[in-house]
């Protein structure tokens, strides 16, 4: 079975560049530089598998992120009220209650699931009219819907992948780490193939 390549598309000065990256492990083999109006190299197929990638990823991101933000606030509401009702003599509470904040604050999950959810939808609503426009528009609207999506964690790119693959009724290319396992668990995504005991 062939690997199968996720093309990164952007617009720099007039030309369309494009990224060929194998099994997601973001090690570039290809860098293309093709003028917008000459023919590109990414067929409707491999389009299509990159946006049911994309879904896959932004919703893994969002449930996520959503996680943690739940998590963060739970622990910081436990907190407070460990501190007002003077349970924990502590000094700790304080800095954890702090450190909770900052990094709320800094990393904004609450922001990053929100964003990933509106990219998910994005990538739906382009994949649902996949079939009825043009090769150049999917590959058009693809490039400017890619431009706002979220920061990704590492491991939950294969995870996304063999999803995909799975879903599509191929065998997954790639074998999952336990950290991935792990991630596309807490991500609420675990693929499991129908073959899987």
């Amino acid at each position: 079975m062939q690997p199968v390549y996720r093309f990164l598309l952007r617009q720099e000065e007039g030309l369309m560049l494009a990224v060929m990256q194998q099994d997601f492990q973001f090690n570039p083999l290809l860098i293309l530089r093709e003028r917008k109006s000459e023919r590109c190299f990414m067929d409707r197929f491999t389009l299509v598998f990159n946006i049911e990638y994309s879904i896959r990823l932004e919703g893994m991101i969002a449930c996520l992120m959503g996680r943690v933000d739940r998590l963060i606030t739970f622990l910081l509401l436990l907190s407070g009220v460990s501190v007002a009702t003077d349970l924990s003599k502590s000094p700790y509470a304080g800095w954890t209650i702090a450190a909770l904040t900052m990094f709320s604050f800094v990393y904004m999950p609450s922001a990053r699931a929100a964003n990933a959810k509106g990219q998910k939808k994005k990538y739906e609503g382009l994949l649902a009219k996949s079939e009825t426009i043009g090769l150049d528009d999917l590959r058009t609207e693809y490039v400017r819907i890619q431009a706002d999506d979220s920061d990704v964690l590492g491991g939950l790119c294969n995870v996304a992948h063999i999803g995909v693959e799975i879903a599509r009724g191929q065998r997954p290319t790639v074998k999952l780490s336990i950290r991935e396992i792990f991630l596309a668990w807490l991500a609420g995504d675990l693929p499991k193939s129908p073959n899987h005991q």
